[in-house]
């Protein structure tokens, strides 16, 4: 399952450095009982390593379902990641780019639909 996101959200990028990638956009699709979500991000700084793509689910304010990708991108570029979750009636979908799945310090702004 994926997703991607497109507004600030200050808790999510609180104490990061959220300049270092945009979530440019966020695209989210009804097909049938799923959710086709992709989300563009770029890199606009130097950091060496893994950084992760995340495009998360939310209702109430509980993660309901998450898709990640883990990579080293270049300084300019700009990913396209997406995939299929399973609608949830009233969730929120957000995108994001974290350090990593264990520190999860914000590295961009976060952008929801």
């Amino acid at each position: 399952n994926e997703l991607a996101v497109e507004a600030v959200d200050g808790a999510v990028n609180a104490g990061g450095s959220a300049g270092l990638y945009t979530v440019n956009s966020l695209d989210v699709e009804k097909a049938g009982a799923s959710l086709r979500v992709k989300a563009d991000v770029t890199k606009n700084g130097e950091r060496s390593g893994e950084d992760a793509i995340v495009i998360a689910m939310y209702k109430d304010g509980a993660l309901v379902d998450m898709l990640f990708m883990e990579a080293e991108f270049a300084q300019g570029q700009t990913a396209r990641f997406g995939g299929m979750m399973t609608a949830v009636e009233g969730a929120t979908v957000k995108a994001f780019v974290w350090d990593d799945l264990t520190t999860m310090t914000a590295l961009s702004n976060t952008v929801e639909k």
